[in-house]
């Protein structure tokens, strides 16, 4: 049986030092295969330069055999561009949607274990098991840790984070949803 089709919704505004290696990332580390994938880049009127990374992204995703689609509009911020991610990944057959910051660095295997979850247990909203405390908010080079002090012992938060990949997930009754990724189903 072939797995849910995943709608991948990243909104865009400018910035592609920060959604160049986010998408990337998510072409490099989703272990889902690339015909049940839909990827969505919402451009929230980016510059002209940002949208021909968007377009050479594109053109990456669509030669692994993922169907790529670029949304462009005004700008007019986040919540309209997510809620046109989401409606145009349902366009393109997707069951499931994820939304995902254009500044976040996806780990090996992220999208099949949020699918996991949704599947073993009909969460109507998937989020990974992450807050700011977590080991796997990690502050890009150059940039201040906002909200949590550094890992005691001189622990890097790269290595934390790969360390924190070998704990197996347990799906509590209620999970925070911090709004880096979030799975959801189509409605009925």
């Amino acid at each position: 049986e072939e797995p849910p089709v995943v709608a991948i919704v990243v909104t865009i505004y400018n910035k592609p030092s920060r959604f160049v290696p986010c998408v990337e990332s998510i072409l490099e580390r989703t272990k889902y295969p690339a015909s049940q994938i839909r990827l969505v880049l919402v451009d929230d009127g980016s510059d002209d330069f940002s949208q021909d990374k968007m377009r050479q992204l594109a053109a990456v995703a669509e030669q692994r055999n993922i169907e790529t689609k670029i949304v462009r509009h005004p700008n007019a911020g986040y919540l309209i561009s997510a809620n046109r991610g989401v409606h145009r990944g349902y366009d393109m057959g997707a069951d499931l949607v994820c939304l995902v910051n254009s500044d976040v660095l996806l780990t090996d295997g992220w999208l099949s274990a949020m699918v996991r979850c949704h599947v073993r247990t009909g969460a109507g909203l998937v989020n990974p098991l992450c807050n700011q405390q977590a080991a796997i908010s990690v502050p890009l080079a150059g940039e201040k840790s906002w909200g949590f002090p550094r890992l005691p012992g001189r622990v890097g938060y790269i290595k934390a984070a790969e360390l924190s990949r070998l704990i197996p997930p347990s799906y509590p009754d209620a999970v925070t949803s911090v709004g880096q990724r979030a799975l959801l189903p189509i409605p009925d």
